[in-house]
């Protein structure tokens, strides 16, 4: 099921996230272990993470999504 988050206004904002199955929360674990690295991140490993949880992420649509609503980082 494609989606996305961001927030379209300039003030804060807080995303509450519930996640069912519990067991797909380990995911974020995964993922924190790999990201909070000096440099870049272990590309293939984060793509076998990926895996393991069945997602996948189309970052081809990245730009043209962030144009088509105005975003930018």
């Amino acid at each position: 099921m494609p989606h996305a988050f961001w927030n379209a206004r300039d003030d804060e904002a807080r995303v509450l996230e519930i996640i069912a199955p519990g067991a797909f929360a380990q995911y974020f674990a995964e993922l924190a272990s790999r990201l909070a690295v000096e440099g870049e991140p272990d590309f293939p490993a984060l793509a076998g993470i990926q895996t393991r949880y069945e997602l996948t992420m189309d970052f081809e649509t990245v730009a043209r999504l962030s144009e088509q609503h105005g975003l930018s980082a």
